[in-house]
C-alpha cells in the first residue's frame, strides 16, 4: 500500500510538472504571437504614416503647380492687355496724324486755289485798265483829229 500511494504521489507530481512545462509553453508561445502582431501593427501604422505623408506632399506640390500656372496665365493677360493697349495707342497715334496731313493738306490747296482765283482776277483787272485805257487813248485821237 505504501508503495502505491509512493507511485501515486510521484505521477501526480510528473503530471504536475509536465501540466507547468506545457502551460509556461502556451504562455510563452501567447508572448510571442502578442508581440508579433504589435510589430505587425506598429509596421502598419508606420506604413499608413507614411502613405499620409506622401499623399499630404504631393496635395502641397500640386496645390504650387496650380498657383504657379495660375500666376504664369495671369502674367500672360497682363502681357496681352498691354500689348493690344499699345496697338491701339499706336493705331489712334497713326490716325491722328494722318488726319493732321490731310487738314494741312487741304488748308494749302485752299491756299494755292485762293491765290490763283486772286491771281487771275487782279490780271484780269489788269487787262480791263489796259483795255479802257487804250479805248480812251483812241477816242481822244479820234477827237483830236476832228478837230483838227
Amino acid at each position: 500500500a505504501e508503495q502505491e500511494a509512493k507511485a501515486k504521489a510521484d505521477k501526480e507530481a510528473a503530471d504536475k510538472a509536465s501540466q507547468e512545462k506545457a502551460d509556461q509553453e502556451k504562455a510563452k508561445q501567447a508572448a510571442k504571437a502578442k508581440a508579433d502582431k504589435e510589430a505587425a501593427d506598429k509596421a502598419a501604422q508606420e506604413q499608413a504614416d507614411k502613405e499620409a505623408a506622401d499623399k499630404a506632399a504631393q496635395e502641397k506640390a500640386d496645390q504650387e503647380k496650380a498657383a504657379q500656372e495660375s500666376k504664369a496665365a495671369d502674367q500672360e493677360k497682363a502681357a496681352q492687355a498691354a500689348k493690344e493697349k499699345a496697338d491701339k495707342e499706336a493705331a489712334d497715334k497713326a490716325a491722328q496724324e494722318k488726319a493732321d496731313q490731310e487738314k494741312a493738306a487741304q488748308a494749302a490747296k485752299e491756299k494755292a486755289d485762293k491765290e490763283a482765283a486772286d491771281k487771275a482776277a487782279q490780271e484780269k483787272a489788269d487787262q480791263e485798265k489796259a483795255a479802257q485805257a487804250a479805248k480812251e487813248k483812241a477816242d481822244k485821237e479820234a477827237a483830236d483829229k476832228a478837230a483838227q
